[in-house]
Order: C-alpha cells, then structure tokens, then sequence
C-alpha cells in the first residue's frame, strides 16, 4: 500500500512536533511521540524509554539549540513507514547570536498505532564536516539521557 495524502501529513507532523518538542524543553510531549520502548541512536549511543528521552530533550534545552528538518521523504507500507530528513542545529552563541553548530540527516522508522504515527527509532547520522568538539557535546548529551 502506498503512501496517502493524510500519511504524509501526519508524518510530516510528527517530525515538526519532535523538533518543536525538542527546542521547548518539552521532554514529556517528545515521549509520547515514540512507541513504548522507542528510542533515538546517535554516535553509537542508544536511548529508549519515555524517562531517558525526557531527560535528553531537557539537557538539549539547556544548550540552546534550534532543530531545523527539511528535505523530508517519506516511504509508507501499510501502518509502517520509514523518512530521511536533513538536520541543521543552530546554537544561540553568547555575543555571536545564532550560529550552525551542526548537520546531519534523521533517518526514521514509524508505525502507525491507534490511528496516530509514532517513532520506533529516530537514527541520527551526522554530516562528516561536524566539528570534533560538537559531535563530543551531542555525545555528552546522549550519555545524560542514559
């Protein structure tokens, strides 16, 4: 079965409220946008359970970022679906303003549940260009999530 318009939308949707989530500090909105026991990868570090990504999205909050995702495509099969998606980080930079700290690309597993799509697994690849200091930060982030 291919992709429907209403698909689409609801994924697309998923995606922003991850990011907007993510830049509000909101861990507890960000939870209920995964399956039981989904989680993210990044950098080799895994974090599954509502506990351990609430308390990532609160230490992403206090760095001051901004999660910008674009180039979405989306591939549905029946209630499950996968995306890419590339990632730009901005980071608020005191006496600098906001300045990109990071690119990458989201690649996702969803499935469709209760009518609603949700994240099995968000992988997160990080452009080869990221900066040695960024990518030891985000895995400093990882590993408060764990």
């Amino acid at each position: 079965m291919g992709s429907t318009t209403s698909d689409d939308a609801a994924i697309r949707n998923l995606i922003a409220s991850y990011a907007h989530a993510a830049d509000d500090g909101d861990g507890d909105a960000l939870a209920t946008l995964f399956v039981e026991g989904g989680g993210l990868e990044s950098l080799g570090k895994n974090i599954a359970g509502s506990d351990a990504l609430s308390a990532l999205i609160k230490g992403i909050y206090d760095a001051n970022l901004k999660h910008l995702q674009l180039n979405t495509v989306i591939s549905v099969d029946g209630a499950e679906a996968s995306a890419v998606s590339d990632l730009v980080v901005q980071a608020l930079v005191p006496d600098a303003g906001w300045q990109t700290a990071a690119q990458g690309r989201y690649h996702d597993k969803l499935i469709r549940q209760d009518e609603h799509w949700r994240f099995t697994k968000r992988l997160i690849v990080w452009h080869r260009a990221t900066p040695g200091a960024v990518a030891e930060q985000l895995a400093g982030l990882m590993s408060g999530g764990n």
